[in-house]
């Protein structure tokens, strides 16, 4: 009797590396057939092919063979010869690498897209604090004097052009500076950045403007304008959307009283800085250089009751716009004027985005139409970093009417939307005031490139 051949251990290595192939195969090929309809394969000849090897394993176990024979040609298929010098991997070292479609990969945009509100002139007069008293609450609701207009102070930076100071101690001048808790009406509105360059902005003195300028950044605010005069610094450069953004402030004077109370010239000079023509030329030079982007100039010009600019504002703004700035945003005059945008003399090709004056936007004076008319201007722009140029894309505005009313022995001031339906309990002569108020706010801004949000 022939003796019975033992399975040797490579046989049985080769049986359980057969099943796991097989495993692997199966679900790999079942996943390709399944989500990927133009790489299918038919499982059915798969198979087939594994049950042969199978088969022939089978064979050479019950013949004691240990290693399998070589292929047969397959009939009517020539194998294509093998040059000697080309090395043939083994079946361990084959690699099947599976066709896939690559993507390239989208280039970074250069354009940065931002927006930027800005307000009137805040003034918080003695009468506008007082008017926040609510008698049965017993307590100040300064919330009470912006909060109408808050809906629309949404921007990436919202500018609060501010020309009142704060502080905690009792001030003679009380039209000037205001106790140092109605800030909160400013910093609750949404505003996240003050602007202090007004022709006031040192009537407290240096140590009242300490504390103003405490108490915005206590609140969460930056401020810019007015500066310390161991801080000073001739600009602030903030970033929007990962654009770089200087701002600029400048006065056209300082009041006999912050005259008086910072009387050395070089530490006004430090703490505010005065319009001048060869300053303001280095200073947009050195913020250019600086890795500024984009130039926005604040300059404070009295011009009083005028509807339309003077002769000084169309100086100034050239000198601006020939020397680089980007958008100016004057202040000062109690009445709105318009917005257009103004070409530079020395290089046709840039052109400044100007507001000759945003007016008034809330303050006790109710002598005239115009005082209690304001707006809110929102400016979307988009600076390409490849080309270095600057496109504002839109210039919108909100118009708005400083509403007084009496409400139980109180005269509250609310800044509100005029274009917005009325509040309720406004009496009909406040109606018409508002309705003139939004028609001159309208005629003044047709004048210009803006347009109603």
């Amino acid at each position: 009797m022939r003796p019975k051949r033992r399975v040797s251990p490579g046989t049985i290595a080769m049986i359980v590396f057969s099943c796991l192939v097989l495993a692997a195969t199966y679900f790999v090929m079942s996943g390709i057939r399944k989500d990927e309809g133009d790489l299918s394969m038919d499982a059915e000849v798969l198979l087939g092919s594994v049950g042969e090897l199978f088969a022939i394993t089978q064979r050479h176990i019950d013949e004691g063979v240990q290693t399998l024979p070589a292929r047969t040609a397959v009939p009517g298929h020539t194998k294509a010869p093998i040059a000697s010098h080309t090395p043939v991997p083994s079946a361990q070292q084959q690699t099947i690498i599976p066709s896939v479609s690559i993507q390239p990969t989208s280039a970074p945009n250069p354009n940065k897209t931002f927006t930027m509100t800005f307000s009137g002139s805040i003034m918080l007069e003695s009468s506008v604090v007082s008017g926040a008293y609510d008698k049965k609450e017993k307590a100040y609701r300064y919330n009470t004097i912006l909060e109408g207009i808050a809906p629309a102070v949404h921007a990436d930076v919202n500018f609060a052009i501010v020309e009142t100071l704060f502080s905690s101690s009792s001030i003679s001048n009380k039209d000037l500076v205001a106790p140092i808790d109605s800030l909160s009406a400013i910093s609750v509105t949404g505003f996240d950045t003050a602007i202090l360059c007004g022709q006031d902005a040192l009537s407290g003195g240096e140590d009242c403007a300490r504390e103003t300028l405490a108490a915005f950044h206590a609140s969460g605010m930056r401020t810019s304008g007015l500066f310390l005069p161991e801080a000073s610094r001739r600009f602030d450069i903030m970033q929007i959307n990962g654009v770089k953004v200087a701002l600029l402030t400048y006065t056209d004077g300082v009041s006999s009283a912050g005259k008086k109370l910072v009387s050395d010239v070089k530490t006004r000079e430090a703490m505010l800085h005065l319009f001048n023509a060869d300053s303001v030329r280095a200073d947009i030079s050195t913020a250019r250089k600086q890795g500024a982007q984009v130039i926005v100039v604040f300059l404070h010009t009295e011009t009083n009751d005028a509807a339309d600019p003077g002769a000084i504002q169309k100086k100034n703004a050239q000198l601006l716009a020939d020397a680089g700035a980007d958008i100016l945003i004057g202040f000062g005059g109690r009445n709105v004027q318009h917005v257009e945008m103004l070409t530079s003399s020395s290089n046709p090709s840039h052109r400044m985005l100007t507001a000759w004056s945003l007016g008034t936007l809330v303050c006790e004076d109710r002598d005239t139409r115009g005082v209690v008319s304001g707006v809110l201007l929102h400016v979307q722009m988009t600076h390409d970093s490849s080309s270095g140029k600057l496109k504002i894309d839109k210039i919108e505005y909100t118009p708005t009417y400083c509403w007084r009313q009496e409400e139980s022995g109180i005269y509250p001031f609310r800044v509100i939307r005029s274009n917005q339906r009325v509040p309720e309990g406004m009496i009909q002569k406040q109606r018409e005031i508002i309705a003139r108020s939004l028609v001159l706010i309208q005629n003044t801004m047709e004048k210009g490139i803006a347009v109603q949000r």
